[in-house]
């Protein structure tokens, strides 16, 4: 481990590319490793600890591996989970907020809190960030969850319309051909926005790749509801399809996907100089909790460290904030220190110094 620890260094001394494992931090590269460790171990625990006090159905006994379908469970364990995982990475890591882990992180929290409704901070990464990884995870889910959000999203809207049409009997004898056109072509964008934005990258390395509908998509069924070419931007479809590479721009069916990437996930060289919300800020993973990260160091000097245009110290927020940052906060702990978090009227020892908040309604 030692020596994966010192090539891990070396390379990234050098500028090159490092291939990334998607679940694991290596604290080595984050601006407070001694403060990351505590954090996130500290976290493993109370989450493996909420669970068993609060939980009958599900598992959780690590960042992978923590899921329950039960919303009580959710609200009182595994996305307060999530929440003090995330928060590990915004105040001891917040340099790698762009690379392949963290992304990986925020992703796993969408999936495994079935209460979320709010993309957790930086993701996706902004184009030509630093340190960013080596395919846009971020925006591919995020643009996944976009199409597929309830009573808004493309696919509602496309159902709904061809719904309407079935209900005023517009759409005979084609209805039923309607309907499934319409998921066959959800799962064509969603698929298509991997390959258009992520062409060389091994679908493998991608853990939620099966979100996607690929294999509904290279289905019979698809196949023959799409046709030759399919047309999903037309009426009474309307779907959007996101913007890859120019020359790779296009809906995919089960004849066009192009062929495999073999390309690992890799971290691009570089990461943040000062925190790019500022020092503290809010954010909220969903309804009902409200975060406060707060860095407990607020400069990196690494390789590649950039500073983004218009990176003031504000406080920004990805739910509701105020006020300014300061780089010597009175509330901002040691490095590694810890103090009781609220949750829910449950107290425990948390290494985050994150103030997290939590009612239901």
């Amino acid at each position: 481990m030692f020596k994966n620890i010192l090539l891990y260094a070396f390379v990234l001394q050098f500028g090159l590319k490092v291939v990334v494992s998607a679940s694991l931090f290596n604290s080595s590269v984050c601006v407070d490793p001694p403060g990351f460790d505590s954090c996130w171990n500290t976290a493993t625990a109370d989450a493996i600890s909420l669970f068993k006090d609060h939980c009958t159905n599900g598992t959780c006994t690590d960042v992978d591996d923590c899921f329950s379908p039960d919303e009580t469970c959710a609200k009182a364990a595994t996305c307060v989970a999530y929440a003090e995982w995330i928060s590990c990475a915004l105040d001891h890591c917040w340099n790698r907020v762009y690379n392949c882990e963290y992304q990986h992180l925020a992703i796993r929290a969408m999936r495994n809190c079935p209460i979320a409704d709010q993309l957790p901070p930086h993701i996706p990464p902004p184009a030509g960030a630093p340190g960013t990884c080596s395919c846009g995870i971020g925006f591919v889910f995020a643009e996944h969850l976009k199409m597929n959000k309830p009573g808004v999203g493309e696919v509602f809207q496309c159902t709904n319309t061809v719904d309407s049409l079935q209900a005023a009997g517009t759409c005979e004898p084609n209805c039923a051909n309607e309907e499934k056109i319409c998921q066959c072509c959800a799962d064509s964008s969603a698929t298509s926005t991997f390959f258009n934005t992520c062409p060389t990258t091994d679908p493998g390395d991608i853990f939620f790749f099966a979100d996607l509908g690929y294999d509904h998509l290279v289905s019979s069924e698809c196949s023959s509801s799409l046709g030759a070419s399919p047309n999903c931007t037309a009426k009474p479809y309307n779907f959007t399809l996101s913007p890859g590479p120019a020359s790779n721009n296009q809906f995919f069916d089960a004849a066009t996907l192009p062929k495999n990437g073999t390309d690992p996930l890799t971290n691009n060289p570089g990461g943040l100089a000062t925190p790019v919300s500022g020092a503290v800020f809010t954010w909220s993973l969903y309804e009902g909790a409200v975060v406060t990260a707060n860095a407990t160091i607020t400069t990196w000097t690494g390789a590649g460290a950039t500073t983004l245009p218009g990176n003031t110290g504000t406080v920004t927020s990805t739910s509701a904030a105020t006020g300014t940052t300061s780089a010597s906060s009175s509330s901002t702990a040691k490095s590694g220190g810890q103090r009781n978090t609220q949750i829910s009227g449950l107290a425990f020892a948390g290494s985050s110094v994150l103030a997290l908040a939590l009612y239901f309604v």
